[in-house]
């Protein structure tokens, strides 16, 4: 380490530093005086700014700016310094030790940055000042030597760039400002704002000169401070050398004081601008090694080395003696040098070195810290070493002993621990779970912290009497577990709040007695808390104890062996150097954030319920319409989360909407108990309903144009007679208006769908795009409301293009010499034996064992699209089903027929079952009409039979139910033969009108009970062909098997 060259270094920042002051002052005084041109000054008064308002403000304003950057300038070279200073020490290890020591703890308390120690350089006063309120002085001096040159400069009515040249002159060589100026009279006298000014003695007349010296001096000794605090630490330092620099021309008090110094002596220079330099003194090269076998071993408390420099020269004790004199005098000044004031008590020297008393037993931080720095500790000799003074313990601000705000943090627990409970929110799992709790409707955080606990912690936290106003020290005991569950590596949290006490000897045989430590358990752990933190102070009899907040985090800093001596007994003691780095009071804050969670997460719970109770009060009158299910949402109330609970009631709601506006949309259509009560009261409603029935129900047993003529027109005729005979007469009038309509187009429809089925049919099977583009329009068309010209020649088109497609296929496979079939069933499908094994459920539950398993592998494979369309046939199938059968639809438009066609098409083409069985439907003769082009009303018995052998179509998809008695009732009950493999979906798990999930099933999930439905959806286009026929009882019975499908 060359001294020597690192402090040649420093002289050059140094000067450095002082023409950064020149420049920061020259640049602020150059805009002060712009500010000042055109001024006019009083040949009677000195100039002041404050007599001018308009410039005073922004003077002021200047001044102020020049003292912010002054300081900072000041500050940050001194922090530089002190680092510099830092980094030649750590080299200075290294070379000792090893480039790695720096990062082995063994070697850590040679590595302290000792920010404590500069800290108190910045704090320390000089002559009553800190360093900003010397800054600030040299500001102020400033303003009046600028004062000073602006009168005169000002008076002899120079230009602006006259003015700024002439006033940086006298500024720069204040001298001038004194001399004497001839009056209007030619008689020598001295300028008026000289005769004002009156300089402070032992000072520059300059001011700048003044910063630039306190720039240089506050720097230099910055970096001998650093530079003896960091040696003092080390004990293969035994003392330092003061030496001269080059630059010393002259035979001064450097040359009479040079030397060799103990330690402890704080050398931060003879005088202003010393640039003597000082040299560290190492140990031997053996003691090295021995120190550095002892480092590793954990014994190097116990380290001593020779010939350790216990003195000063004997120059430095002759120089006092011959200058006691000048010393005395420079005490009542005020103006004792800095080796005088840091070296003897109080600055007296008849008092002696002020280090020459390490050892009283007085409490104290200074002496505190001298205690801990010893390797052996006598606590019978120490009793009375702690870090506070009884009366500085007393009047601080944070003490809340015997206070009644504070009866929990008074209550100090045997193992000093406090609040443990309220430190356990810190795990994030154990954090989420509360809340996760709240949202459940359930508040579990009394468990970890009550209003009482919140409410003492809140205020250590926040307010701020806690906020310490100096740094600390503070020692506790640990045994091995409590060591082992605190420190990770070099970081240490406390769980909980831990009372950490300031007597360093109560504490030591406390752990000692208790066996929290000794040998290799436990730990002495000494703290810094810097000041700024937040912690609590009380008594435990007549001990000082400081509560920390829970979750107190600290820095090892360094560990080392400690010889506890008591009785006469000596015990090798592992201590902890610690530093605080965070306090715990963020910590602390967010529990009253975690608080005001869990309080909201409860309400949003009892928001979710109240919200989800109105919600299923609503959504009673529509459960099991239009796809409306209330039992998830009544389930989650009873046990659910807030956020499942807002979710389904939400859901439930617009399910509710959706349903309610279904319900007006088909109002609009045709009569429906829900509007005519809400319209007309539910008697009226009942009564409207009776009588509509009463008529449409005849469309069973006649013919569309029947029908219309009979019935509709008929009824029509008689209403519009006396239309206002009822309140429900005009409402009457417009549904029949609207049948009207329907019928006359349904039948004009149904002739065009004859002409263009062939075609549909053909669309299913090809891959020409052109045709299922034109099919796709059409039936759009169909469902729309197209007039029939239009349908005809669209038709026409559609006709030919299949026509010639057909054409070209059969002209290939009779050259190929194949044979084009239809879609066909194996022929001994239909055999007695086959028919009398198949699956002929008495029940719904029997079939639905048989039936659901591929129900749910199809729905768990199925688009979303194909669940849409089935889920929703199952909810009404007319808007699906008039349009199969060349009807225009005029119920609700919710969805798109076309899509929902396609998209059934292909889940139904998916579903086919492995064995035969029997389905059964009810109908009216119009639907028997439809498929097999036959009135059944007034047949014979014999033209009944010849039926049989009959082939028919069923254009539309056709609901069936899966065991005897099931299905829709009729003046024809159907008997279904289903041959293995026909297309076949079944509903029941996901129908809107079953008893399972509905829309939402899974695929999986089973239910309990089956619906009336118990429907199986046949394939649309599906022949049927009829092999019995017989009536009985005014009802036909007829047996059919299932022949061709699309």
């Amino acid at each position: 380490m060359n001294t020597k060259k690192l402090y040649g270094k420093l002289n050059k920042r140094t000067e450095f530093y002082a023409a950064q002051v020149r420049k920061i002052y020259n640049e602020k005084i150059s805009e002060i005086i712009a500010l000042c041109d055109g001024i006019e000054v009083s040949d009677d008064t000195p100039f002041k700014f404050a007599d001018y308002e308009d410039i005073a403000p922004e003077v002021q304003k200047t001044l102020r700016n020049m003292y912010s950057q002054l300081y900072q300038s000041v500050r940050g070279n001194v922090t530089k310094e002190w680092n510099y200073s830092n980094v030649a020490n750590d080299k200075l290890v290294q070379g000792i030790f090893g480039k790695k020591s720096i990062e082995d703890n063994h070697f850590a308390k040679y590595f302290q940055r000792n920010k404590e120690a500069m800290n108190s350089f910045f704090a320390r006063k000089e002559d009553g000042l800190d360093l900003s309120q010397r800054v600030w002085k040299f500001v102020g001096e400033a303003k009046e030597e600028l004062e000073l040159a602006l009168d005169l400069g000002l008076g002899e009515g120079l230009s602006a760039d006259a003015l700024s040249r002439v006033v940086r002159n006298y500024l720069h060589d204040t001298d001038k400002l004194f001399r004497r100026v001839r009056n209007k009279h030619g008689d020598l006298v001295l300028s008026k704002a000289a005769k004002a000014y009156h300089p402070g003695r032992g000072v520059y007349r300059s001011s700048y000169k003044n910063a630039q010296r306190l720039t240089r001096t506050e720097t230099n000794m910055a970096y001998r401070t650093a530079d003896i605090t960091r040696w003092q630490q080390m004990d293969f330092i035994i003392g330092y050398e003061v030496k001269l620099s080059n630059n010393h021309p002259e035979y001064d008090i450097c040359d009479e004081l040079a030397g060799k110094y103990k330690k402890d002596f704080v050398f931060k220079g003879w005088h202003p601008n010393c640039r003597c330099y000082i040299v560290p003194i190492l140990c031997t090269e053996d003691e090295l090694e021995q120190l550095t076998e002892m480092i590793l071993r954990g014994e190097e408390s116990s380290f001593v080395p020779a010939d350790i420099v216990e003195d000063v020269p004997e120059g430095f004790n002759e120089w006092i003696v011959s200058h006691t004199e000048q010393i005395e005098k420079a005490k009542i000044n005020n103006t004792l040098p800095y080796f005088i004031k840091d070296n003897y008590k109080n600055g007296d020297i008849s008092k002696g070195f002020a280090w020459a008393e390490n050892d009283k037993n007085i409490s104290g931080l200074q002496n505190f810290n001298k205690l801990l720095s010893k390797h052996e500790i006598d606590v019978d000799k120490f009793t009375n070493m702690q870090s506070f003074t009884n009366e500085l313990w007393r009047e601080s601000s944070n003490n809340v002993y015997n206070d009644k705000e504070f009866t929990l943090s008074n209550a100090v627990p045997k193992n000093k621990v406090q609040f443990e409970q309220a430190a356990k929110l810190s795990d994030k799992k154990i954090l989420q779970e509360l809340l996760d709790d709240a949202l459940y409707g359930d508040d579990n955080s009394w468990m970890f912290l009550n209003d009482d606990i919140l409410e003492e912690l809140q205020k250590v936290a926040t307010q701020k009497r806690f906020l310490s106003s100096n740094d600390a020290k503070f020692v506790f005991g640990l045994d091995k577990e409590a060591l082992e569950n605190a420190i990770k590596g070099d970081t240490a949290i406390f769980s909980g709040s831990r009372y950490i006490g300031t007597n360093y000897s109560t504490i030591s045989r406390q752990a000692i007695k208790n066996g929290v430590i000794s040998g290799d358990n436990g730990a002495i752990c000494a703290v810094n808390i810097p000041k700024g933190s937040r912690y609590l102070q009380t008594m435990d009899g007549e001990e000082q104890l400081a509560m920390l907040l829970p979750n107190s985090r600290f820095k090892v800093v360094s560990t080392e062996t400690k010889t506890i001596i008591q009785g006469g007994k000596s015990t090798k003691v592992l201590q902890y150097n610690m530093e605080l780095v965070d306090d715990g009071s963020e910590y602390v804050k967010g529990l009253t954030t975690v608080k005001a969670e869990v309080k909201a997460n409860i309400a949003a719970y009892n928001q979710a319920v109240k919200v989800a109770n109105n919600v299923l009060k609503v959504a009673d009158e529509w459960d099991g319409v239009y796809g409306v299910d209330m039992d998830k949402l009544a389930a989650l109330v009873k046990t659910g989360g807030a956020k499942e609970i807002k979710a389904e009631a939400t859901a439930l709601a617009k399910s509710v909407s959706k349903a309610k506006q279904q319900a007006i949309n088909l109002y609009k259509e045709q009569p429906i108990e829900w509007g005519l009560t809400k319209e007309f009261g539910a008697d009226t409603a009942k009564a409207f309903l009776e009588n509509w029935h009463k008529h449409v129900d005849k469309a069973a047993y006649m013919s569309d144009s029947e029908f219309l003529e009979k019935v509709i027109k008929k009824e029509l005729y008689y209403a519009k007679l006396n239309p206002t005979k009822y309140p429900t007469t005009p409402k009457f009038i417009y549904y029949f208006e609207k049948l009207e309509v329907q019928y006359e187009t349904k039948l004009v429809k149904t002739q065009l769908l004859d002409e263009v089925q062939h075609s549909f049919n053909y669309a299913q099977k090809t891959k020409s795009a052109k045709v299922k583009s034109m099919v796709a329009e059409l039936q759009d068309m169909f469902a729309g409301t197209t007039n029939a010209d239009t349908l005809k020649i669209k038709i026409d088109a559609l006709n030919k293009e299949v026509a010639r497609l057909e054409k070209e296929k059969a002209k290939l496979a009779a050259k190929n010499g194949k044979l084009i079939q239809e879609n066909a069933f194996e022929t001994t499908a239909y055999t007695k034996a086959r028919k009398d094994a198949a699956m002929w459920a008495k029940t719904a539950e029997e079939a639905d064992e048989k039936l659901r398993d591929k129900c749910g592998e199809l729905w768990r494979t199925a688009t979303q699209a194909e669940r849409d369309a089935a889920y929703y046939y199952t909810s009404g199938s007319s808007y699906v089903n008039e349009p199969l059968r060349g009807l225009t639809y005029y119920g609700s438009k919710g969805r798109n027929s076309g899509v929902d066609i396609t998209n059934l098409t292909n889940l139904i083409d998916k579903s086919t079952y492995n064995f035969d069985m029997w389905l059964q439907r009810g109908e009216g003769v119009n639907g028997f009409s439809g498929k097999f082009g036959v009135d059944l009303r007034g047949l014979t018995e014999k033209e009944a039979q010849s039926l049989v052998g009959k082939i028919g179509e069923e254009k539309a998809f056709m609901s069936c139910g899966d065991a005897k008695g099931k299905g829709f009732t009729g003046d024809i009950i159907y008997n279904i033969y289903c041959p293995k493999g026909t297309k076949g979906l079944y509903c029941e798990p996901f129908s809107a009108f079953g008893h399972g999930n509905g829309h939402s099933w899974d695929g999986l999930a089973k239910q309990s009970s089956v619906g009336y439905e118990a429907e199986v959806l046949l394939q649309r286009s599906t022949k049927f062909k009829i092999t019995k026929i017989e009536q009985k009882g005014g009802r036909w019975y007829v047996d059919m098997d299932v022949v061709g499908q699309l």
